[in-house]
């Protein structure tokens, strides 16, 4: 179930940030999270959420900085 929702947020986001390793991504979005005994459905709500973000900035060139763009973004709610 949610495993066909992570694939699709990481293939969605590789086809709107080629130039940008799909690692980075997963790392981004489970960033302090215990990945040994994440549940997929936080997986697929982490992915949803990083995807939420990256898609409201609107990015001309896949080099910009992600760890800032992230780190700023979730500093936005505190």
């Amino acid at each position: 179930m949610y495993i066909t929702k992570i694939i699709n947020i990481i293939k969605h986001l590789k086809e709107l940030h080629p130039k940008m390793n799909i690692g980075k991504h997963i790392a981004t979005a489970l960033d302090g999270e215990d990945v040994w005994s994440i549940t997929d459905k936080k997986f697929h709500q982490l992915l949803s959420n990083y995807q939420a973000k990256l898609d409201i900035v609107e990015v001309e060139d896949d080099n910009f900085e992600v760890d800032k763009i992230i780190k700023d973004g979730l500093s936005i709610g505190k």
